[in-house]
């Protein structure tokens, strides 16, 4: 099983785990899947974990079914239905990753994953939160149970990714009051709006994250954060 790649940067002798992730808010994963798989084809780094919103698919389509699977990755998922919202979890296969359903709330478009690294695991959760929702209890969520579900995981790192659509002073809570960086520095939609936001609370794993174009004619761009 791959525990990828590692080093000795980490305070008190943990590994780090080097890792390339995107994200991106994919507005219906059918209609983009083949750009999303070109992206991955020509990759110099082929990303180890890609991490989606807005898949817009239900139960009917599985997951190896052509119009979402990518070659050398496995999928998980948690669907609304195919007119909106969705998540969905792209992993390379080998990579030693576990979806924690039974911590994902039933009311939030929330998935919660362990990857196992050589000290420990890592926590990493994907959410999407709808436009025009004022509704922030997803966010709160996050802000008042992150260190219960860093015990339940036995996490060393976590990772937060997703469409937040959120105003700053929340996810500024959310990161003063558990120790994240908010990594993405510049807009990710084409109307100039950072929606899109990646945290992290691991030391080789907080770099300024690289906006790229978007995939397909999706109004959201593509987020890649490399250690």
């Amino acid at each position: 099983t791959d525990h990828t790649d590692a080093d000795q940067s980490m305070p008190n002798g943990q590994r780090a785990w080097r890792m390339t992730l995107w994200y991106t808010n994919i507005a219906c994963l059918k209609t983009k899947k083949e750009y999303l798989a070109s992206r991955v084809a020509t990759a110099q780094i082929k990303p180890h974990i890609i991490m989606a919103t807005e898949s817009k698919l239900d139960p009917s389509t599985p997951d190896n079914n052509p119009e979402i699977s990518i070659d050398g990755y496995t999928i998980e998922r948690r669907d609304r239905n195919a007119n909106g919202g969705g998540c969905i979890l792209y992993y390379r296969n080998g990579i030693a990753l576990h979806r924690r359903q039974d911590l994902e709330p039933a009311e939030h478009e929330i998935m919660i994953f362990t990857v196992k690294l050589d000290t420990g695991n890592l926590l990493m959760s994907l959410l999407y939160r709808p436009p025009g929702n004022k509704n922030c209890a997803p966010i709160n969520l996050y802000t008042e149970n992150l260190d219960h579900l860093r015990s339940k995981t036995r996490a060393i790192g976590t990772i937060l990714a997703g469409d937040y659509n959120a105003p700053g002073r929340k996810t500024l809570t959310l990161c003063t009051t558990h120790g994240l960086s908010q990594l993405v520095k510049g807009p990710t939609h084409k109307k100039g709006n950072t929606l899109d936001l990646i945290m992290c609370d691991v030391p080789n794993l907080c770099s300024e994250v690289e906006i790229e174009a978007q995939v397909g004619n999706s109004d959201h761009y593509l987020l890649e954060q490399s250690s």
